[in-house]
């Protein structure tokens, strides 16, 4: 009746029911809680720089090319043999809609204008230019000092 396996839940379950609770440094819940909640109130920064054709789809999508990827997609919607509209799933909907949009942009990057061209290598050039500053100011918050200025004494330290 008293089997090792039986044992042993019922050591847990004591373990998990009694009224002793251990939490490290308890004095710290309320610090790190507040932390966390400025954390999350601030945006949070971007690491990666887009690549030129998303910044044309955020630029040109909604107004261009929204009603072809709509139409598109209807077109290419699964029929049987005798025309009837066979059923798919969200997931299926979503990979075939992703497809569509990808052809119409990629479609629609080739055939741009350039002065719609020099308006993402603009916008692109803002972001790169963001990034490098972020990246400066995160190396200089760095104990208050670039990591370019730094000796190799200081690193030995």
């Amino acid at each position: 009746m008293l089997t090792p396996c039986f044992l042993q839940r019922l050591k847990h379950w004591y373990r998990n029911h009694t009224g002793v609770i251990v939490r490290g440094k308890a004095k710290n819940v309320v610090a790190d809680l507040k932390a966390r909640l400025r954390a999350n109130l601030q945006p949070p920064t971007r690491k990666r720089i887009h690549h030129s054709i998303e910044i044309f789809s955020t630029l040109y999508y909604k107004s261009d090319m929204v009603a072809l990827v709509e139409q598109k997609t209807s077109d290419a919607t699964p029929c049987d043999s005798h025309g009837q509209f066979l059923p798919e799933t969200r997931e299926e909907f979503s990979r075939r809609r992703l497809g569509v949009y990808r052809e119409v942009i990629n479609a629609a990057w080739q055939s741009a204008t350039p002065e719609m061209k020099a308006e993402v290598e603009k916008k692109l050039e803002e972001e790169r230019a963001a990034a490098e500053s972020r990246k400066r100011e995160e190396e200089e918050s760095q104990d208050g000092e670039t990591v370019a200025s730094r000796t190799p004494e200081a690193y030995a330290e």
